[in-house]
């Protein structure tokens, strides 16, 4: 017999989520405006697979650290393009 798989959600999770969606649709609701959020980073080490080499074979050493990043951060709604 095969069984198939299945997600566990935790409870706090689940409640949390609950909780989320009933402000949302309260929300809107209230026409009020909801507005979503997201942000993305690289760090200043990021780099390529390859390299351009002068036929020395040294090549371009990469940085290792993870120290200084980029972040990109985004909004949008339904009436934001």
């Amino acid at each position: 017999m095969i069984m198939g798989s299945f997600v566990v959600e935790r409870h706090d999770m689940r409640s949390l989520r609950v909780k989320y969606l009933r402000a949302i649709k309260a929300y809107r609701e209230e026409v009020r405006p909801v507005v979503y959020t997201d942000e993305t980073y690289i760090h200043n080490s990021h780099t390529t697979s390859y390299v351009w080499e002068d036929g020395s074979g040294a090549g371009l050493k990469a940085h290792i650290s993870k120290g200084r990043r980029l972040i990109f951060v985004h909004t949008g709604n339904s009436t934001l393009n």
